[in-house]
């Protein structure tokens, strides 16, 4: 295993994903072609994970995104294709373009099962709570008297209800999101983070002005159907 190890040492990548797509049939060279991937690379892929580290809980999720990466890379060995006439520096940076596009996947992959985790917290705190609770019954009457005020805000609710369900898959998505750093106390109620509006942006193919032209279509749909002509909140 030593003599392989140092034979490596001075092998193109093309050759070190060659032994790695080889493992089922010669697994020692496969673990020690992918050692030597791995320390080759290590250093260039970690700085393209941590750009990713805020929106993963920091430097933490950072290094769980590198382990990943060439996680898949080995597993996927046989998918890349090489080209060794460029020279080794060109390689190199031909390896590095390759693993970083995985990393990236994967990243939207972890930011897609958040959003979703997210959306489904939020479906549930609707059921529970009602979304005039956090949004919506900000367009309420503060006149109304207490005998009134329960049958209004149950009327509200079912027309809230009706409304988001009738948004399409995209703005409803969008809505639900954004509900999630909503603060009625704040002059600009509506503050979602900028990685996650990237996120959004990313899994409906649109731009960040967009995404705030939807969601403010979006609130004032909503707004519509439970307020009629009365003054709503502003969107930021």
């Amino acid at each position: 295993m030593g003599n392989v190890v140092r034979e490596l040492d001075g092998a193109s990548d093309a050759t070190l994903f060659r032994l790695m797509a080889a493992s089922a049939n010669k697994p020692g060279p496969a673990q020690a072609a992918f050692g030597e991937m791995y320390q080759r690379h290590l250093d260039a892929v970690y700085r393209r994970c941590r750009r990713f580290a805020p929106a993963l809980g920091g430097a933490g999720g950072a290094q769980d995104l590198l382990q990943d990466t060439f996680v898949r890379a080995f597993e996927r060995a046989n998918t890349y294709v090489p080209n060794e006439g460029i020279g080794p520096l060109r390689e190199r940076n031909l390896t590095m373009r390759w693993l970083a596009q995985i990393a990236t996947r994967l990243f939207l992959d972890i930011r897609e099962a958040q959003i979703r985790e997210r959306e489904t917290r939020s479906q549930e705190w609707y059921d529970r709570r009602g979304e005039e609770e956090r949004t919506l019954s900000v367009h309420a009457s503060e006149k109304e008297d207490g005998e009134n005020l329960s049958a209004a805000t149950e009327a509200r609710r079912k027309l809230a209800c009706s409304a988001l369900a009738a948004l399409i898959e995209r703005d409803r998505h969008i809505v639900l999101v954004s509900l999630d750093w909503y603060d009625r106390t704040k002059a600009r109620p509506f503050r979602v983070p900028p990685d996650v509006i990237i996120a959004v942006c990313e899994k409906f193919q649109i731009t960040t002005d967009y995404y705030r032209q939807i969601r403010g279509r979006a609130m004032k749909q909503l707004s519509g159907c439970l307020t009629g002509p009365r003054r709503t909140a502003g969107v930021a």
